[in-house]
């Protein structure tokens, strides 16, 4: 891969010093910043914009690190390399366990009297504040995980039917699960930063109602739009989000 490394936490596929806005790319659980390098190419070739995914510990170059799943260490270690990174204006994409890093980001960004983002678009996530309707996952057995998995549709087959793949990937979905399940909402004023909340109507971890309810944590306009699909619906429509996304970028979004 031939990702610029900034820094352990962002790959950026292509500099431009002269983009006009970044964009930041949060990866859903064992998702790496490779799996949305298609989706940065594409923003870059439409927008003048910079793009950086996020890359936790734990995977990919990471491989050898500690997981981290504790989320205020983790926003800690983020918002070190991130900050450097907002003299220019900016918005984040968030794809489920994306969404709760970026949220968590932003509310210390926010503290700390640094740049808001300019938007943030928010994917399969419910809302925060809402109480956990499903069982534990970061504790299933092997046979039991690979079947959540399956359920998700967003792991391809030949991962989950080759053991020395799951003995990679097993790991790292059962800390980035750890990571969601320990979380704790703490109250706090809603962001005063546009919101945009995608989902689908098939999605086992987020149903509509719970997407709906991301608008408590906005002060500024929210809107939303529900697909076909289930969880990973994103990647069967690529095009449709990223021409979106662009149309955020360049302010062009009409409702």
């Amino acid at each position: 891969m031939n990702l610029d490394i900034d820094d352990k936490w962002l790959y950026c596929p292509k500099k431009n010093k002269n983009a006009g806005k970044r964009m930041f790319i949060f990866p859903h659980a064992g998702g790496t910043a490779q799996g949305y390098r298609k989706w940065a190419e594409a923003l870059i070739e439409r927008n003048n914009v910079e793009v950086y995914i996020v890359q936790l510990p734990g995977r990919a170059e990471r491989m050898n690190e500690e997981h981290i799943v504790h989320m205020p260490s983790l926003v800690n270690g983020l918002l070190g390399a991130i900050q450097r990174f907002l003299d220019k204006p900016y918005l984040c994409f968030g794809h489920s366990l994306g969404c709760l890093v970026c949220f968590e980001l932003m509310k210390e960004i926010r503290n700390k009297s640094l740049r808001m983002a300019e938007h943030m678009i928010f994917s399969a996530k419910r809302a925060p504040h809402l109480p956990r309707q499903y069982d534990k996952i970061s504790s299933q057995s092997k046979s039991d995980l690979v079947r959540t998995l399956k359920t998700f549709d967003g792991t391809p087959s030949f991962i989950l039917d080759d053991d020395d793949l799951l003995n990679i990937l097993l790991p790292i979905m059962r800390n980035d699960f750890l990571l969601d399940e320990s979380y704790t909402y703490i109250n706090s004023e809603p962001l005063d930063i546009p919101l945009m909340i995608l989902g689908a109507d098939k999605d086992l971890l987020a149903s509509q109602s719970e997407l709906l309810a991301w608008n408590i944590h906005t002060l500024n306009e929210f809107n939303y739009k529900i697909y076909s699909g289930s969880h990973f619906y994103i990647f069967n429509y690529e095009k449709e989000i990223l021409n979106l996304m662009s149309e955020i970028i360049s302010d062009k979004l009409n409702f």
